[in-house]
């Protein structure tokens, strides 16, 4: 005697439950909470490997001013577009994630902090040269740091969070490192 189930239901269940605890439901990529997973994953093979990672936080510039003027609804709108704009740019096995509202943090796999930096410049010119459907023009500011063998990802976040600012601090629509 032989029992049999049919556990698609379940499985699709399961998938989504995964897809809801690991990405963005308006970008559709991954959340902080991933990203976090991704970056503590990298540190942790870097520790073994010696191999390197760059770390780039971005920032839309003015995005409160898209929100207020145009709604929530457009805003919602450049932030897939700017994720769309994003993953262009990028090499395939880099990983973005959300970090929070139109904050996004890049994992630059086995890059030199050289590597970050004009990765990140061609991002910020190409953000700087793309016209959204919605809205027109936007810039965005950027930081980037490559990750220390003393590092752990507070200090690599806390670096980039302050690069970030740097590039705000100075005029936005650039990009600033902090080694």
């Amino acid at each position: 005697m032989a029992v049999a189930h049919d556990i698609t239901d379940r499985v699709k269940r399961d998938k989504k439950l995964m897809m809801l605890a690991t990405m963005d439901s308006l970008t559709n990529i991954y959340n902080r909470y991933q990203i976090n997973a991704e970056i503590e994953s990298k540190i942790i093979r870097v520790q073994r490997t010696n191999k390197r990672f760059s770390l780039m936080m971005l920032d839309l510039d003015y995005f409160k001013k898209v929100n207020d003027t145009f709604g929530h609804d457009i805003g919602d709108k450049v932030l897939i577009e700017f994720t769309e704009v994003l993953k262009k740019c990028l090499r395939k096995n880099d990983k973005i994630g959300r970090w929070g509202g139109e904050e996004f943090v890049v994992l630059l796999l086995e890059t030199s902090l050289e590597d970050a930096l004009k990765i990140s410049q061609k991002l910020c010119q190409e953000i700087d040269r793309y016209k959204f459907k919605s809205i027109g023009h936007l810039t965005c500011s950027i930081g980037v740091s490559l990750f220390r063998k003393d590092d752990t990802i507070l200090t690599l976040l806390k670096r980039i969070d302050k690069a970030l600012y740097k590039s705000k601090d100075e005029g936005r629509n650039r990009v600033s490192i902090l080694e």
